[in-house]
């Protein structure tokens, strides 16, 4: 028999023996458990952070100031004097009624005021005379002005409803006027934070009208009451609105800013789930202990922990799916908050 053929197949095979003797028995390092290997893992370390404390909410857009411009008598319009979608000012005159009668009327109650006026200056008419004329005079120009439709404020005006010639009615809306210089945010969030709300506090909204631009506003008044079936309060925000992006009506995602707070943060891919708990794995010592965890608030790429671990703990963010506690790992990377958030926005891009 050739013993060097003998050698070259039995040396390997004593070589492999060897090593899973090596890795089974308990010798792949001090304190670890005989037949269980080390598991490489990447964790991050429990951080205390300052975070914005923001609520969400869904809004509804309305105009500064609005109006339907309608009219107070019933009679033909002669003249309409806007063009629909334009800026109009306070006091411009919009649309005219017929008003032959009513003009000729006030031009007789002033001409019998100028007379009677001068009848007073040689006591040939009475005051008595003068204050009658001077309330006629009053009535007929008012009776003048309901023919008069005018912009009760500066803003924009709508679509009109009627053509000149036609006959209108009490109550009838010829057009709308909105001031869009700057829009109303109404929303409602839920009562817990009615101690964390004040006048003055920045709001950001977003409409799908408008993918990427935010429109910045601030919060201007509180309701005084909080809704019982809902437990939500009404807020209102006032939003420039210098370019008129915004229009009433509109759904807004409203964001409110509460101030800032201190707290626990992770990666949120530390987390794991199951039908009873959530938890993640913590590294003690070289091995793993299974923790239940209180979630809190989640942001980008990251999740507020309010129970169940410490500051400066490490929690495994990569590298087992299947530990169970006490299981031996090797730590061989770390990962930040920054990390995860740099990743979600890759992801989201």
């Amino acid at each position: 028999m050739d013993i060097k053929k003998i050698l070259a197949w039995v040396i390997p095979v004593l070589i492999l023996v060897a090593i899973y003797y090596h890795f089974s028995s308990g010798d792949t390092g001090a304190g670890r458990p005989p037949g269980r290997f080390a598991t490489p893992v990447t964790v991050a370390t429990v951080v205390k952070d300052k975070i914005l404390n923001e609520v969400e909410a869904v809004g509804t857009a309305s105009a500064n100031e609005s109006v339907e411009l309608s009219a107070n008598v019933t009679e033909t319009i002669e003249k309409i004097n806007f063009i629909e979608g334009i800026r109009v000012k306070k006091g411009d005159i919009l649309v005219e009624l017929s008003a032959d009668s009513e003009r000729a009327a006030v031009d007789e109650a002033q001409k019998q005021y100028d007379r009677i006026k001068t009848l007073t200056q040689t006591s040939a008419a009475t005051i008595t005379r003068l204050d009658q004329q001077i309330l006629a005079l009053d009535q007929a120009k008012a009776a003048l002005n309901d023919r008069i439709l005018t912009a009760p404020f500066s803003g924009i005006v709508g679509i009109r409803q009627v053509s000149e010639g036609a006959l209108v009615t009490p109550g009838q809306v010829v057009t709308t006027i909105d001031d869009l210089s700057q829009i109303k945010l109404d929303f409602s969030i839920p009562e817990k934070y009615l101690g964390q709300v004040a006048i003055g506090q920045p709001v950001r909204a977003t409409s799908i009208a408008y993918p990427g631009v935010v429109f910045e506003g601030r919060i201007y008044a509180l309701g005084t009451r909080v809704d019982p079936a809902t437990r939500a309060f009404q807020l209102r925000a006032l939003i420039p609105n210098d370019q008129f992006k915004l229009r009433p009506g509109m759904l807004l995602n409203v964001l409110l800013e509460l101030g800032k707070r201190s707290a626990l943060v992770i990666p949120e891919e530390a987390i794991n789930y199951s039908e009873e708990e959530k938890y993640v794995f913590v590294v003690v010592d070289g091995k793993t202990e299974k923790r239940e965890v209180k979630l809190g608030e989640r942001f980008a790429g990251s999740v507020e922990v309010l129970s169940g671990v410490k500051e400066g703990e490490q929690v495994i963010v990569e590298g087992g799916l299947r530990f169970q506690g006490g299981d031996p790992v090797n730590v061989v990377g770390t990962k930040t908050i920054e990390d995860s958030l740099n990743e979600y926005l890759q992801y989201h891009e």
